[in-house]
């Protein structure tokens, strides 16, 4: 239904509850003067005090008899009334406290849903220094793997750097194994 057509139909609907409830007021109106234009009461007519007592409906009189129990009506509702007010004060309390509840409930989700949107936003930012830290660690295993390469090519140098000086010891220690000493002194020369 369209918002412009909801206050037309509200319009309508209020002014058939007006006019179904002027024709009750004017039947009111009419009996309440039909009422006093009816004969006067007798002025020795009087009520009993005692309303609540059980002889107030035990009365030889029918109009005293009918007079109490009219007002034990009028007090029953009277209190009941009193009640319906009660009862209606505490429905109006309930209902503000529950709209209360309503508000902090939407409050609570505003909340949440600016809590997720943070969240999401976090998660981004993880996911991408998470992508950056990998991108790092493949260029530094990339890097470390060179490097182990060039250490491996080191090593093996320096390997046969080794196994040749251990070739050229062999070789002197044969060679000189066929001479004699010489020693040298340097003041005096060699010596034998």
């Amino acid at each position: 239904m369209s918002r412009g057509y909801r206050s037309i139909i509200l319009a309508a609907v209020g002014l058939l509850i007006f006019c179904g409830a002027y024709p009750a007021l004017q039947g009111h109106k009419a009996s309440a003067a039909q009422t006093q234009s009816q004969a006067p009461v007798d002025p020795l007519f009087v009520a009993y005090p005692e309303r609540y007592s059980d002889a107030c409906y035990k009365s030889p009189d029918h109009d005293k008899a009918d007079l109490c129990a009219q007002w034990r009506a009028a007090i029953a509702a009277e209190k009941a009334a009193k009640e319906a007010a009660r009862a209606t004060n505490w429905a109006i309390i309930a209902t503000l406290l529950s709209a209360a509840g309503v508000g902090g409930l939407i409050y609570t989700l505003f909340q949440t849903n600016g809590a997720l949107t943070e969240a999401r936003r976090g998660n981004r930012i993880t996911m991408k220094a998470n992508a950056r830290a990998t991108r790092q660690a493949v260029a530094g295993a990339a890097d470390t793997a060179t490097a182990l390469a060039f250490a491996k090519q080191n090593a093996d140098a320096a390997s046969e750097q080794v196994s040749i000086s251990r070739d050229v010891e062999k070789k002197e220690c044969a060679l000189t194994s066929r001479f004699e000493p010489v020693h040298f002194n340097i003041i005096l020369g060699p010596v034998r």
